[in-house]
């Protein structure tokens, strides 16, 4: 093993590390720590005290209530809600139903709001400059229902249908908190249907679950009393920016600078661009326990995790049939180490992002599963500098906007005692009839995890963006080959596979022209002329035409932020960050700030410091 190794294997066994007075101390749930693990952490042991020593998290409780900088995760998040950019406005945001027997209203009402004083990310929003803020206190949290009894069948049928249409693609307003929503539909005397709708941007899939546990706690036991994780999610921000200037995080960036011109572009699809709100469609499957537990016994024997294994089946189906086989997808980490005691009891955006290369080398179906995998844990090394921020430089380099559409999220984990299996939010109260996921810029996630000794799947995509029927089959080839590669040891020996090629999925006909660009239009007016010369500044062109895209011509999050800075101080008004994503051209700007209908600046005057602490701000307003 190496240290990375070692690191990994402790973080997904939720063992803790830490030094104490120069010397390695550890605590582990029943059975975590083998044999085999701790001789290797005995024999890394120098190697780990120089690595826990630096990193040493700081609590600040003084600062709780000041505003702190976004991840680099939270800022793609945020920006992706605008709807600049391909795909329709999206939120990173989950949304389920469950039916429920003799629910107590009231009861729920009051578990909600000790859920929300407890954790100061629910009560998180986003300041007018772009960074995270906690508010001391929001209103007591109404839960409304609504009463469908004696109803027709055809009536609450359209009513639950209404309902879904608004609730499971909504996207909140980041500045004003919670960022969630839960309500009720009565449908008899004994039954409710419970809605429950959450924005990930200040919450992760592990801190959903772990709320859905603690809220069922609250209810069932009002007088529990949460435990404390000893430290705030800002002070964990905070540690991050500390590690920016830290030896491992500066071999990462130059690890992936070093590989960045040979990185390919993202999978080749035949994406279509969506018109309006993005609507993601759930497909699901599971793999038997007896199937599961035998394709992870192969999979150990080959030298493969079972993330690497489901990684490199997904990647098997989706080079199948194309043109070219070298591309990128998106691999989303959860990165709570488990070293620092108390972050399982944190609410927050722990999540990061990997750019995975797949490039088709390999004889067998194990061969290139074996590279994949070795490529992983290499990637995983350098996994310090996250894939937003390795996308970003690339799309420096090549002068154009890169996403990387198609993601793999693996919730094979079990940390703290929560389970990793999303789609199980709130079964404590009764059964899921409904749920699905959506992150901006993605056309597809497929999210892996296990529950009760069973894999189970999902598919979230924009079905919009996909040609008629090609999820389907593609669904259903890797559903196919799990099933084979778990029922016959001697498919891991082949080339390719036959039911993969049957015939090309991918059509050109199906990609859309370029838009016109409008590179040489100057600006016209005075107000123009300062966006121009902001931007050029910012953007560090010597030219730029009042109507392209910001994100075409280089614009990146860290920039934008650094745009509206300068546009605050020139103008004297103040605006919201936002607010150059929904009006991403200079032209567009300009008309939105020439409104006379800017909210009125003796509404806000003076309220801005007090009001950034404790509550969301609307998106624009004069200063006095």
């Amino acid at each position: 093993m190496t240290l990375d190794h070692v690191l990994h294997a402790v973080q997904q066994r939720a063992i803790q590390l830490w030094v104490q007075h120069g010397e390695l101390r550890f605590r582990a749930p029943k059975g975590a720590m083998t044999p085999e693990l701790r001789a290797e952490i005995q024999r890394w042991k120098r190697e780990l005290i120089a690595f826990l020593e630096p990193r040493l998290l700081l609590s600040r409780p003084e600062a709780r209530y000041e505003p702190f900088p976004l991840t680099d995760m939270q800022l793609a998040y945020l920006f992706g809600r605008t709807g600049a950019w391909a795909y329709g406005k999206v939120a990173p945001y989950y949304y389920t139903e469950i039916d429920a027997y003799n629910l107590d209203p009231k009861r729920l009402e009051r578990a909600i709001r000790r859920l929300v004083a407890h954790h100061d990310m629910l009560r998180a929003f986003v300041t007018l400059d772009g960074q995270q803020c906690v508010a001391e206190r929001v209103p007591p949290y109404e839960l409304p229902v609504l009463d469908l009894r004696g109803r027709s069948a055809a009536e609450v049928e359209e009513q639950l249908r209404i309902r879904r249409e608004r609730l499971s693609h909504q996207v909140l307003d980041p500045h004003r908190p919670p960022l969630f929503t839960f309500c009720l539909t009565r449908l008899t005397d004994q039954q409710y249907r419970l809605h429950f709708g959450l924005d990930l941007l200040f919450c992760d899939a592990y801190s959903a679950l772990l709320l859905c546990q603690q809220l069922r706690e609250l209810y069932e036991r009002p007088e529990t009393e949460l435990p404390e994780a000893g430290f705030l999610f800002r002070d964990w921000v905070e540690h991050l920016e500390r590690q920016k200037e830290q030896e491992r995080y500066r071999k990462a960036y130059a690890y992936w600078m070093e590989r960045l011109e040979h990185l390919p572009a993202g999978l080749d699809l035949p994406l279509r661009l969506v018109e309006g709100p993005a609507r993601f469609q759930r497909q699901r499957q599971e793999l038997a326990v007896s199937r599961w537990q035998l394709l992870k016994r192969l999979a150990a024997q080959q030298g493969l995790t079972p993330s690497g294994l489901l990684l490199a089946a997904f990647a098997e189906v989706l080079m199948a049939g194309m043109k070219r086989r070298h591309f990128l997808l998106t691999l989303t980490l959860f990165n709570r180490p488990s070293i620092y005691a108390g972050i399982e009891r944190l609410i927050g955006d722990f999540t990061s992002t990997l750019l995975i290369e797949v490039d088709g080398q390999g004889a067998t179906f194990l061969e290139r599963a074996r590279l994949l995998q070795r490529r992983l844990w290499r990637d995983l090394e350098h996994a310090a500098v996250p894939g937003t921020v390795v996308l970003r430089e690339l799309g420096k380099l090549r002068g154009e906007t890169m996403i990387v559409p198609i993601v793999f999220s693996s919730g094979i984990y079990d940390q703290g005692g929560v389970s990793g299996d999303a789609s199980q939010l709130l079964t404590a109260f009764g059964k899921t009839v409904y749920s699905i996921s959506q992150t901006p810029q993605v056309a597809l996630d497929h999210q892996v995890f296990e529950r009760d000794g069973m894999l189970c799947f999902n598919w979230d995509t924009v079905e919009a963006a996909f040609p008629p029927g090609l999820l389907d089959r593609l669904f259903s080839r890797y559903c196919r080959l799990l099933t084979l590669l778990a029922e016959d040891k001697r498919s891991w020996q082949q080339s390719e596979f036959s039911f993969l090629q049957e015939e090309v999925l991918w059509t050109p006909a199906c990609k859309q022209q370029p838009a016109p660009r409008h590179n040489a239009e100057p600006p016209v007016n005075e107000l123009e002329k300062t966006l121009y010369a902001i931007f050029c500044a910012v953007l560090q062109r010597e030219e730029i035409g009042v109507q392209q895209n910001f994100f075409e011509i280089g614009a990146n999050s860290l920039l934008l932020v650094q745009a509206q800075g300068q546009i605050c101080r020139q103008l004297g008004r103040e605006i919201s960050v936002l607010i150059l994503f929904e009006y991403p051209t200079i032209r567009s700007l300009a008309a939105f700030l020439s409104q006379d209908q800017v909210i009125d600046e003796a509404a806000h005057t003076g309220q801005h410091r007090a009001a950034r602490r404790r509550q969301a701000l609307q998106y624009t307003r004069k200063r006095g």
